[in-house]
């Protein structure tokens, strides 16, 4: 289904303007220098969550052990040494930066007139008085400041209040040194074949982009998030990467959608004589006496949010998002967001996916066995 044909997507997007669908975009990055900023975001973040992606919590104290001391100082004196500034940064520069290459990016950041920091305050403050907001941004006093800082979540205060001492034009010459470095160090074990998968992984989903609704998009790039587009929403950005792997970010930045997406398993294959990722994953998924509890339940209509299974279960919140997170991540479920009775996100089971694992089973015994045959 294409936006023209699509009501809803109409509807939501015009916003009164018959132009405005015209004028909403979706974009794919292809640079991998994206994916440096979110290893930043995992490695200056909460622990929690890194430990449930893919490459485990050790990669990303390695990673944050080899950034070099002067660049280490460098990240805490323009105050984004908090995982929430990372990812606010990412959301501000993939909206804004033309495609291109890491180094257009990185020349972007260095070029820009933006305020960044200003920008960024005016985010995460988004619900403090918009004239008071104003006068902090054009100030840049301190008693000014402090009036809004209460509508920034605590943990990112000290480091909003840091990057709003910045000077306008260093805080994008700043944040490209800091990414050139990381990039060359701490990321440059990996850069080649991640890069590789980010690119080509961006290539598909413009390819898609052309056939599909932007909220079919999002759900076929993320494997199964339901997600509603904004009414307002101008642009949606789609950003793959590794090091997140399995999980999903959305975020939002002025009239911008940011997805950043897992890499697809066949975007990161390389031997082809090894099973499909995705094969081994779904099986690992069902191979667990609690996932398929809880895919009994969803299939049956009874709990169909984090709630509802928790309480039927008897197992603890996170114990049960962890197992979602898995279950998504195989294909097995679909996550809709914000359409429970209050406004709570919803698990659907996704039937399909069970005729695509035997096929794909099916597909790579055959080149097993022809394969092996073609030694004898």
């Amino acid at each position: 289904m294409t936006p023209s044909d699509n009501k809803d997507f109409r509807l939501r997007l015009d916003s009164g303007s018959p132009d405005a669908r015209k004028r909403f975009e979706v974009v794919a990055r292809p640079e991998s220098v994206f994916d440096v900023m979110l290893a930043l975001w995992s490695a200056f973040g909460d622990e929690k969550m890194s430990k449930e992606q893919e490459i485990g919590r050790k990669f990303f104290e390695t990673f944050r052990n080899e950034i070099p001391a002067d660049t280490l100082a460098e990240i805490e004196r323009i105050g984004v040494d908090d995982g929430s500034m990372w990812a606010t940064l990412l959301t501000f520069v993939a909206s804004r930066a033309p495609v291109g290459d890491d180094e257009s990016v990185l020349t972007w950041l260095e070029t820009t007139d933006e305020d960044i920091a200003g920008a960024i305050l005016c985010e995460m403050a988004w619900s403090a008085d918009e004239a008071e907001l104003a006068a902090a941004v054009e100030s840049r006093d301190p008693a000014a400041l402090a009036s809004v800082m209460p509508a920034v979540k605590e943990h990112a205060r000290s480091c909003v209040t840091t990057a709003m001492q910045i000077p306008v034009g260093e805080m994008g010459l700043a944040t490209a040194r800091i990414l050139r470095t990381v990039k060359d160090t701490s990321y440059r074990p990996s850069a080649e074949t991640w890069s590789r998968a980010i690119a080509v992984s961006a290539e598909s989903t413009r390819v898609l982009s052309a056939t599909l609704d932007p909220h079919e998009l999002i759900e076929q790039v993320t494997n199964g998030i339901a997600y509603q587009i904004p009414l307002g929403t101008r642009q949606l950005v789609l950003v793959p990467t590794v090091t997140l792997r399995p999980w999903t970010l959305i975020t939002d930045f002025g009239d911008s959608i940011v997805v950043a997406y897992a890499v697809a398993d066949e975007h990161m294959d390389q031997d082809p004589d090894a099973a499909p990722r995705w094969l081994v994953r779904f099986h690992k998924a069902l191979g667990d006496d609690k996932r398929l509890r809880i895919l009994r339940e969803i299939a049956g209509g009874g709990a169909t949010t984090l709630a509802d299974l928790t309480e039927v279960l008897g197992l603890a919140k996170s114990t049960v998002f962890h197992h979602m997170g898995i279950l998504r991540a195989a294909g097995l479920v679909r996550v809709v967001f914000g359409q429970g009775d209050d406004g709570t996100n919803t698990y659907q089971l996704r039937f399909e996916t069970f005729a695509d694992a035997e096929t794909q089973l099916q597909k790579y015994l055959e080149v097993i066995i022809t394969h092996e045959g073609s030694r004898s």
